[in-house]
């Protein structure tokens, strides 16, 4: 994860979507911009999910069902914020993710 003064990002390359999982994951520290952007080699189902204390389990914010690509900006006011894959496709398939907040 890295960190500039405005923006908060993950940006995971390559990441292999052949098995469920979390594909990148961001600790909001109060901003509440949040924008993703998934480039994925085949349709997949992924999902913005998030916690609001940082302590509670993970809520389903939105699904993107069966998408190659997904490019999102919501304003949340939560404590953290993850992209997970819901749908293991056939191996070596990869996704590109961005995940940030301002």
């Amino acid at each position: 994860m890295s960190e500039k003064r405005a923006y908060q990002y993950d940006v995971e390359n390559n990441v292999p979507i052949d098995e469920t999982g979390v594909l990148a994951e961001v600790e909001t520290r109060g901003r509440r911009q949040v924008s993703l952007k998934v480039d994925a080699s085949t349709d997949s189902t992924f999902l913005l999910e998030a916690q609001f204390n940082g302590a509670d389990d993970w809520m389903l914010i939105e699904e993107f069902a069966t998408k190659k690509s997904v490019t999102e900006t919501r304003q949340l006011s939560v404590a953290r914020v993850r992209l997970f894959n819901d749908a293991a496709q056939t191996a070596g398939e990869t996704a590109d993710v961005k995940l940030g907040t301002s």
